[in-house]
């Protein structure tokens, strides 16, 4: 068998890089962020619509937006096969 070729990659997190005095990865994103882009989309979207705002994986919006619900800032609801965002006026 012939050896495969290598591909020199740029690797974010290599020697440290994106991560904290502690070693531990930084936060690209605030929770602001997320409430800004709901507030820009008109106080509600779906995960690829916040993701998009943000400008990041809508596995990270998904999992930032489920931390903001948990504080009791936002709520979700399925729609169809998507998840609904809403800001709760309550909440803030």
């Amino acid at each position: 068998m012939f050896p495969l070729p290598t591909l020199e990659m740029d690797n974010p997190h290599e020697d440290g890089e994106g991560r904290d005095d502690e070693g531990k990865f930084s936060t690209k994103y605030s929770p602001e962020d997320f409430l800004s882009a709901l507030d820009q989309l008109g106080g509600s979207g779906s995960t690829k619509e916040i993701a998009d705002e943000v400008g990041c994986s809508r596995r990270t919006a998904n999992y930032r937006l489920s931390d903001l619900e948990d504080e009791g800032r936002i709520n979700s609801r399925e729609v169809g096969r998507s998840i609904l965002w809403q800001v709760n006026e309550d909440g803030e």
